[in-house]
């Protein structure tokens, strides 16, 4: 949005001002003016991490706007192109250390099974062509496997 002023002197000089507001709730609640084309979703969640004293920093902020949480995948898409607009309503909530050390944790227990089971099936394929060529009895003869097949 460009703005044109005229200063004391007669100048006529045109700046780029930012004129829409972002309302913010929850964490810190108060009135953002700001860009929507030029701001970004980090750049907002480290506004309201430095305005509501979020010692943890930024990454322990949650961002909600119109139902959809705003999430910086890339942290190349502006907030006008998630949706937002001129007095808007984005609800902020932190989220404490243990709630940040139980979504690390869920997401490693998550990636453990995921390889257990890759794992899991390529040892069942090797014990399925081992036993096709007769190789299971005689590399474990103690042990009474069932057919795999």
């Amino acid at each position: 949005m460009l703005r044109q002023l005229l200063l004391d002197c007669g100048k006529l000089v045109s700046i780029s001002e930012a004129e829409e507001k972002l309302r913010v709730e929850g964490a810190w609640t108060g009135v953002l003016e700001l860009n929507l084309e030029e701001w970004k979703v980090p750049m907002l969640r480290e506004e309201v991490a430095k305005q509501s004293g979020c010692s943890n920093g930024p990454q322990m902020i949650n961002l909600t706007s119109s139902g959809k949480v705003l999430k910086d995948v890339d942290g190349t898409e502006k907030l006008s192109q998630l949706g937002l607009r001129n007095n808007c309503k984005v609800m902020a909530t932190k989220i404490s250390v243990d709630q940040g050390k139980l979504k690390q944790e869920f997401f490693a227990k998550e990636e453990r099974c995921k390889r257990h089971s890759r794992l899991n099936l390529g040892l069942k394929d090797a014990l399925v062509s081992a036993d096709s060529l007769g190789l299971i009895s005689c590399l474990i003869p103690i042990i009474d496997l069932p057919r795999l097949y």
